[in-house]
């Protein structure tokens, strides 16, 4: 695990709007990728992760991260398996975080997925993983993925190293009225 930052009172705070768009962002990310990682360059999958505000003016954000992570059989890997990149309003790298350990093949498994009930089942029971720093209400689900998700040792529940997951995405109301978009991760295993 590496971490390399700029503290961020060094940053001057900005409005998201003033900030290069998530698809010129990943054009920037695939590009430093070709110098410095081709072969990550075109299979990885680069996504808008969040923004940081600034601690006197929520409003005004600081940085802008989007997160690098391998495609494995066309899916998006969690977890210890990736790479955050944080930028400025002017394409700036301010912070970089590497998770990263290659994959080694050491045999497959062909498991049983969840189905909708045992997954309603795990979030009634809060077993779950979530980008959520606040309670949210009135939450509605706009999308679902499958994805994988890469712990740095073994599944508790087997010799998984690299597991299935859902990704449920969607959008909530906040204590102050706002609507906050939210990823949740469950374990997709039976």
């Amino acid at each position: 695990y590496i971490q390399y930052y700029t503290p961020t009172e060094e940053l001057t705070p900005g409005d998201l709007s003033e900030f290069p768009t998530d698809a010129q962002l990943e054009q920037i990310v695939r590009e430093r990728l070709k110098k410095g990682a081709p072969e990550l360059a075109d299979t990885s999958r680069i996504v808008f992760s969040s923004a940081t505000y600034s601690a006197t003016y929520e409003t005004n954000v600081s940085s802008k991260t989007v997160d690098v992570t391998p495609d494995v059989n066309g899916r998006m890997v969690y977890g210890q398996y990736h790479i955050s990149i944080s930028f400025d309003r002017d394409g700036n790298v301010t912070a970089l975080t590497q998770q990263y350990a290659p994959l080694k093949m050491g045999g497959t498994r062909t498991v049983r997925l969840a189905d909708a009930k045992a997954v309603q089942a795990r979030l009634d029971a809060h077993e779950f993983s979530a980008n959520i720093a606040q309670e949210l209400t009135d939450c509605t689900i706009t999308g679902l993925e499958q994805a994988y998700y890469r712990n740095a040792g073994f599944h508790a529940e087997g010799d998984y190293a690299l597991y299935p997951i859902y990704v449920l995405r969607g959008q909530g109301t906040a204590a102050d009225g706002s609507v906050q978009d939210f990823e949740v991760l469950v374990s997709a295993l039976t």
